[in-house]
């Protein structure tokens, strides 16, 4: 970033003052939408790595925060080695949070189950309120897999 900064600088000193807004726009124009389709190709190689299938929903399931239960975003595609979740606030890059992902059973209503997942990319989604972010599951336990595996078998496709 400091380079950045310093490129700017520099080219400043040589524009007038009129000029120098001008130029100036379109130069962060310019860099703002290299370092976007640097992070977006970043965020592309990762998904390379990736072992098991996505699976996408059919309908999105609430993503809720751990201690209050209220919903922070929703789940666009999941498997047993992550998630992705389209939310209207960015996640901080590599943190590890705590949630409970909230589906429902015909008979029995709401039903949660606790994740831990480490969030591995952040982008603007395409709709410019809401920001989809990829996680990676962390120190999932038997019951969270069943409990995965079993939203893929009926709630995928």
């Amino acid at each position: 970033m400091i380079g950045f900064s310093r490129k700017i600088s520099v080219w400043q000193k040589n524009l007038s003052v009129s000029d120098k807004n001008k130029k100036v726009k379109k130069f962060l124009h310019k860099m703002s939408r290299t370092h976007l389709k640097n992070k977006t190709e970043s965020a592309l190689n990762t998904t390379e790595k990736r072992i098991y299938k996505r699976h996408q929903l059919i309908y999105y399931l609430e993503l809720l925060a751990y201690d209050t239960e209220h919903c922070i975003g929703h789940i666009l595609d999941i498997s047993p080695e992550g998630m992705m979740v389209m939310s209207e606030r960015p996640f901080a890059m590599h943190e590890v949070y705590s949630f409970k992902i909230a589906y429902r059973l015909p008979h029995k209503g709401r039903q949660t189950f606790p994740i831990k997942a480490c969030s591995r990319w952040c982008l603007r989604d395409m709709h410019a309120n809401f920001f989809d972010t990829g996680f990676e599951m962390v120190e999932l336990n038997h019951h969270a897999l069943q409990k995965i595996e079993f939203i893929i078998q009926t709630m995928c496709f």
